[in-house]
């Protein structure tokens, strides 16, 4: 029950929160639409989640979590190094699977590529001076 009315007092200071700072950031057209979302008759019922109701009534579209700036640089340093391959494992233990497979993919097209681009490099330059394909 403790951790119940903790969290409800937390809740409602973040309501109160970011109500206040949208009401002193919004210009004079937009305001009275908050305003009217953000009345006694609209707030989250219940147990609703702020950022819920947030976002079911428009005034956020997402909500990003913050990168840890010790585990970014250190994975940076481990992109940046000269190798074969990217550490896919640690992309997906810091970003998540969609974002390591995006990545896996870029690596696997850029190795595919590298075939045609050595062709058509030496097709390039092998081809007699002052003569043309045409």
């Amino acid at each position: 029950m403790l951790g119940q009315s903790n969290f409800s007092f937390r809740l409602l200071h973040a309501y109160k929160v970011v109500g206040k700072m949208l009401a002193r950031t919004l210009t004079a057209e937009v305001e009275p639409s908050v305003m009217k979302i953000l009345s006694p008759e609209t707030r989250p019922v219940g147990n609703e989640p702020l950022l819920d109701f947030l976002e079911h009534t428009g005034l956020i579209r997402e909500v990003s979590p913050l990168h840890e700036p010790g585990k970014k640089d250190a994975l940076w340093r481990l992109c940046v190094q000269p190798r074969l391959s990217l550490p896919l494992e640690n992309i997906r233990d810091y970003y998540g699977e969609k974002i390591a497979f995006y990545f896996a993919f870029l690596e696997h097209y850029t190795t595919w590529l590298i075939p045609p681009a050595v062709l058509g490099t030496w097709l390039w330059y092998s081809e007699p001076q002052g003569e043309s394909v045409e």
